[in-house]
């Protein structure tokens, strides 16, 4: 009843996830989707409120990540989601009149950053992923060859996409931002999937030896 109970939430996400990417797509956040970088310096001091204020009336609806750079508060880095050139022109003028300054593009340091591809954001961690994925599932295979290696191998390959799968559909179905946080999500969901079917093979070891000892 509980498996039940978990198969169909779990099939429930999917769909839904599935429905929600050709709603909207993923939400590609700042650090893998084109941004822009640009950074502010004023020589008697950035006051990080006034600036986020000005960020977001003249970039709306705009994901903006604003940082102190320097010590002594004389430059901001701005980071957002790839701007045109006149939403950096209207944003040097509120600029320019809210410090009294006479700013121009060229004063600022602006940096156009393309979108990663999927394989670029995957290459660094592809080959330990894979080795972890191969090691875990042939200690699988080992621990409970008792149980039919293809059988166990089969579960474990097919627990891993599942809840890949599942992560994959919360980030869509919430529109979280694919950012910094998917590698840790996606390898936390790894070991949970390895951790379950592990769960599952020891039930059906027990299983086994209780009947053994029946007959």
């Amino acid at each position: 009843m509980k498996n039940k109970i978990l198969y169909g939430i779990i099939a429930i996400i999917l769909i839904a996830g599935i429905v929600t990417f050709f709603i909207h797509g993923f939400n590609i956040g700042n650090v893998y989707g084109s941004y822009t970088k640009i950074g502010l310096y004023i020589e008697t001091g950035v006051n990080k409120d006034e600036v986020t204020q000005i960020v977001n009336e003249t970039f709306e609806n705009s994901e903006a990540l604003i940082q102190d750079v320097e010590y002594f508060g004389e430059m901001v880095l701005i980071t957002m989601p790839q701007v045109t050139s006149e939403q950096i022109d209207n944003f040097l003028a509120k600029i320019n009149e809210k410090y009294s300054l006479e700013y121009k593009a060229e004063d600022l340091d602006i940096f156009n950053m393309p979108a990663l591809t999927f394989y670029e954001v995957a290459e660094p961690y592809i080959w330990p992923v894979a080795l972890s994925v191969v090691l875990g599932i042939a200690f699988m295979a080992i621990r409970y060859s008792s149980l039919g290696v293809i059988k166990v191998i089969g579960k474990s390959i097919l627990s891993i996409i599942v809840l890949q799968a599942v992560i994959v559909s919360l980030y869509l179905i919430f529109n979280l931002p694919i950012d910094l946080s998917i590698v840790p999500t996606t390898l936390f969901g790894l070991g949970i999937a390895l951790l379950y079917t592990a769960n599952k093979n020891n039930e059906l070891l027990e299983i086994k030896k209780a009947e053994s000892e029946d007959e």
